[in-house]
């Protein structure tokens, strides 16, 4: 059973300052207070906590151990807290936020269903954009916040946060199916009909990239403005195309789909949340995008 929780603070404060009168300080108590809280948590545990030298203080083996512990308890209080007062501050207000269909379909429904149960006065502007203008309508304060795949063209003035990566595969109808078990070369299949997200997309600009830098033409036959669109025209063995493997977890063979080995398989590509610098506080998009980060293990 834990002691005196008190104690526990003051030996918390002294360690992180590594020093007793910082932690004074800090705590706005008198330092003889802070000496006398360290002096009881030692003999409530039996052991020697910390050692003064000239310059402050110096843990000992056993109070490096007991700081672990204390440190991460008061991290998990302090985000607690801080929870608590994110509840009382948004009341109210607008979170405008740019999207593409990956990207809001495969990544950002968990999180708008966890800010509207847990702040159901904040409404949602959700805007299915294109990367060749996002970043003006950041700066402009059109949006608030979106949620891009790469690659997209950014500047000093966008902050950029990696989300999540993954892969896109070449998938085939029927048609295609002798080429299934084959490891294929651009070559061999560059005069197929291909099938492409249009033009102004970040798929198509990937893609795009890749392939200049294989020094490969693709024939391209249908340019598209959905994923699902393609998937379906794939289906009907109207051509191949690239699609991301986030999509295929909802098509298996039997609904007549099939992924193509490649020798040279594509480079991944990161879901990412940008923000513009010149917008730098803003209490609803800061706490969204902060849940965000602690739910991915990112440091924001």
């Amino acid at each position: 059973m834990i002691g005196n929780a008190e104690n526990y603070k003051l030996f918390y404060y002294t360690a992180k300052n590594q020093n007793i009168t910082a932690a004074a300080r800090e705590l706005y108590i008198s330092q003889s207070t802070v000496s006398r809280g360290l002096q009881s948590l030692e003999e409530e545990l039996g052991c020697s906590l910390m050692q003064r030298t000239k310059s402050g203080i110096r843990l000992t083996p056993e109070g490096s151990v007991l700081y672990d512990s204390v440190k991460k308890a008061f991290l998990m209080l302090e985000d607690a807290q801080e929870h608590l007062y994110e509840q009382k501050r948004l009341q109210a207000g607008t979170l405008r936020i740019g999207v593409t269909e990956l990207t809001l379909k495969f990544f950002l429904i968990p999180y708008l269903h966890y800010f509207q149960e847990n702040f159901p006065d904040i409404t949602f502007k959700i805007k299915f954009i294109y990367p060749s203008n996002v970043m003006q309508m950041l700066h402009e304060g059109k949006l608030d916040i979106a949620f891009v795949s790469t690659p997209f063209s950014s500047d000093h003035e966008i902050c950029s946060i990696r989300m999540m990566e993954y892969h896109d595969l070449l998938v085939a109808g029927r048609k295609y199916r002798y080429l299934k078990n084959r490891l294929l070369s651009f070559s061999e299949i560059q005069h197929e009909n291909f099938i492409m997200m249009e033009k102004g997309t970040s798929a198509y600009e990937y893609l795009e990239e890749q392939m200049q830098k294989l020094h490969v033409e693709l024939n391209i036959k249908y340019e598209m403005c959905s994923m699902p669109l393609i998937l379906s025209m794939v289906r009907q063995n109207l051509g191949i195309g690239f699609v991301p493997s986030l999509y295929l977890d909802e098509y298996s063979e039997k609904n007549e789909l099939y992924s193509l080995a490649l020798e040279t398989p594509l480079p991944a590509r990161n879901i990412c949340a940008l923000t513009s610098k010149r917008i730098p506080k803003y209490p609803i998009r800061d706490t969204f995008l902060s849940h965000i980060c602690r739910k991915e293990g990112i440091h924001f």
